[in-house]
């Protein structure tokens, strides 16, 4: 039995004008994808591609990174070098 809210996700991706240029994957388990071609003969054949990993990281400098401890010395330095000019 379909429920209302998938009833009406079905119906809302066929008036979809983004889902009408893509092909939609479903991808259930494991490490790879499979797909059907089907070739200038009509024939259909099965194809598996395996899925690679992918990363990303990002590099902050130091000082963005203050705790108020940090903040507190760090402020102290500066009014202390103040007052020794």
């Amino acid at each position: 039995m379909v429920s209302k809210t998938q009833q009406a996700m079905k119906e809302e991706e066929g008036k979809s004008v983004l889902l009408s240029m893509v092909s939609k994957s479903v991808i259930l388990h494991g490490n790879k994808a499979a797909y059907t071609i089907f070739d200038p003969n009509g024939q259909q054949h099965r194809s598996e591609i395996a899925m690679q990993s992918h990363g990303h990281s990002v590099t902050v400098p130091r000082m963005s990174l203050l705790t108020p401890y940090d903040l507190d010395l760090m402020l102290r330095i500066f009014r202390a070098e103040r007052i020794k000019q």
